[in-house]
């Protein structure tokens, strides 16, 4: 198994009040919140609420749904385009670096270019 690190912002911890029925009184707080508050309390009766799940952003089906909305129109620029965003949503702050590796090469670091693609 490989552990990676995620961002607090693309991470929401899920609590609800003990006797609440399943997804009712449900509340999400970010991870970094605990720090300055600690266990989410019940507004209603002031008791410590219980632990639910944690629920981590997926940005691969928003790249997916992106494909899926402009990755049939004509014209390879447009593709270009769909791979180009998906590579955006994907990557985040890491992207201009990844985009910089792949255009290094063999002769230096404009070896190979990168096309942004036209929108459609």
């Amino acid at each position: 198994m490989t552990w990676i690190t995620i961002p607090d912002d693309l991470v929401r911890h899920i609590w609800a009040p003990d006797e609440a029925p399943d997804g009712e009184g449900e509340i999400s707080v970010n991870p970094s919140w605990y720090a300055d508050n600690g266990t989410p309390v019940d507004a209603e009766t002031g008791d410590d609420m219980s632990y639910v799940r944690t629920e981590v952003s997926d940005k691969t089906q928003e790249a997916i749904d992106l494909a899926i909305q402009f990755g049939g129109i004509d014209g390879s620029h447009h593709k270009m385009w769909v791979i180009d965003q998906m590579l955006r949503i994907l990557l985040g702050d890491k992207y201009a670096e990844t985009i910089k590796e792949i255009c290094n090469g063999e002769d230096g670091p404009n070896t190979y270019e990168w096309d942004e693609g036209i929108a459609p």
